[in-house]
Parts: C-alpha cells; sequence; structure tokens
C-alpha cells in the first residue's frame, strides 16, 4: 500500500462516510411514488432548501465519488502492469484521463436540477395524496421527469461495474 493509494482509498472512504451523513442528518428524503416524487420529512439538522436542491446535490456526491474509485482502480493496475505493456500509462496520462471524467461526473447534478416537473397541476398532486398525510407536504414536494434519471444511472453505473 502506497502513500498516493492510502490518500485516494481516505478520501473515498471520506466523501462516501460524508454522504451517507447528508443523506440521513441533513436531507431525509421520502420518495412518493409511482411518479417520482420526493420531500424533505424531518432532517435532524435543518438546513433551508428545497428537496430539489438536496436531491441534486446528493446526486453530484455520489458522483464525486466515481472518479475516485477509478483513480484506484487504474492506481492499482497501473503497478501491476508490465514496464513494456500498452495498459502502462505515464502519470500525466492517467492524471488527464480522471480530470476529463471529472467534468460530466460533478455535471450530473446540475442536469438533475432543472429536471423537475413544473408545479402546474396542484389539483393531480391533491388526488394522488392520502388522506392520513400533512397537507404541508404538498407544499413541499418536487417531482422530477425519469429521463435526467436513466442519463445519471448510465453515467453512474458502469464506472461501478
Amino acid at each position: 500500500l502506497t502513500k498516493t493509494y492510502s490518500k485516494l482509498l481516505s478520501l473515498y472512504l471520506l466523501l462516501n462516510m460524508t454522504l451517507e451523513i447528508y443523506q440521513i442528518w441533513i436531507l431525509d428524503l421520502v420518495f412518493v411514488f409511482p411518479k417520482l416524487c420526493i420531500y424533505r420529512h424531518a432532517p435532524i439538522i435543518p438546513i433551508p432548501f428545497s428537496a430539489n436542491f438536496g436531491y441534486s446535490l446528493m446526486h453530484s456526491l455520489v458522483a464525486a465519488s466515481g472518479p475516485i474509485y477509478i483513480s484506484l482502480f487504474l492506481y492499482r493496475h497501473q503497478a501491476i502492469a508490465q514496464v513494456g505493456s500498452r495498459f502502462k500509462f505515464t502519470s500525466p496520462a492517467v492524471t488527464t484521463f480522471v480530470i476529463v471524467l471529472i467534468i460530466p461526473y460533478l455535471a450530473l447534478g446540475a442536469t438533475l436540477y432543472p429536471g423537475k416537473i413544473p408545479r402546474s397541476n396542484e389539483a393531480e398532486y391533491r388526488e394522488r395524496m392520502s388522506d392520513d398525510w400533512d397537507p404541508i407536504i404538498l407544499a413541499r414536494i418536487d417531482c422530477y421527469q425519469m429521463l435526467p434519471i436513466y442519463w445519471a444511472f448510465c453515467t453512474i453505473l458502469p464506472s461501478f461495474a
């Protein structure tokens, strides 16, 4: 285990731990189906932002771990590649590759933010709500179109396979 690899691994673990704390303590999302609708239920740390912004930030944090994971993979496989192998890359080539990957990964949350369905038909939301729920939920709910979500999954999931 080298110093660089241990720093990357620590950064990866720290980012995922931050994501878990953010999801549980600050965001506290509740998903409402059949449409993909979300609202913030009762966060432990009540930072005032919309569910839409919080959901986009959550996806940005998830996506930020992708380039770090790929860096760990490249570093680990560059250490065992033979000197004359065509899979042995120079350090600037690996760094450039990871920097180029960071751009679409970090743009993921920004693409989900405007993917929200406009709140033009409030009657449709009201008829789908159960009578057991607090009416204030209707004022705080945000719904999403599925196309940006599909793009997000197609971007993130192949890097973890």
